[in-house]
């Protein structure tokens, strides 16, 4: 089902787990507005994003993207298909999107960002000079385990990744 408009019961959960997925959304405040919905009040949400931090602009999907555009050649990277961007938020940001209705009771800065640096090649490679999907399909794995290994990495408001647990207020 779209994010946007769950074929749910009002209140039907205690808890909601969105890791990263409101940075590939169309519109954002429509679908916070469906996990307030769906969630119980006194629930928890655990909500992942990319942050807007010190290594943000690496960000290897807008990097390649922008080569994609710049050079009208390649593979636009699916994952930001709808949105042409992938998104970074601050914190003020996510807690504005969640707006007076949740309490922050939590937050988690992980991760530096150097995973991007693993992705562009395997991008610029695969989609770019081969434009071969299923190859990046197969490869991407290899950034997905450096980014797992490096969100063990606490780095305090440095981070590259953010994460919220808010409570929805009664």
């Amino acid at each position: 089902a779209s994010a946007e408009a769950l074929p749910l019961p009002d209140a039907s959960f205690d808890g909601v787990l969105f890791l990263d997925v409101l940075e590939h959304v169309v519109d954002e405040s429509a679908v916070i507005r469906e996990i307030r919905r769906v969630l119980k009040p006194g629930g928890t949400l655990i909500l992942s994003v990319p942050h807007r931090g010190l290594l943000s602009w690496l960000d290897s999907l807008n990097v390649y993207a922008r080569l994609v555009q710049a050079t009208s050649y390649g593979l636009f990277p699916q994952e930001i298909a709808q949105t042409g961007i992938h998104r970074h938020y601050s914190l003020k940001e996510v807690q504005a999107l969640l707006g007076p209705e949740f309490r922050t009771q939590r937050i988690i800065y992980a991760g530096l960002g150097l995973a991007e640096l693993v992705n562009l090649p395997l991008l610029v490679g695969s989609r770019y000079i081969l434009r071969w999907e299923l190859l990046y399909q197969i490869l991407q794995y290899i950034y997905f385990l450096i980014y797992l290994l490096e969100d063990l990495l606490p780095l305090g408001q440095a981070g590259y990744h953010l994460m919220v647990v808010a409570t929805k207020i009664a």
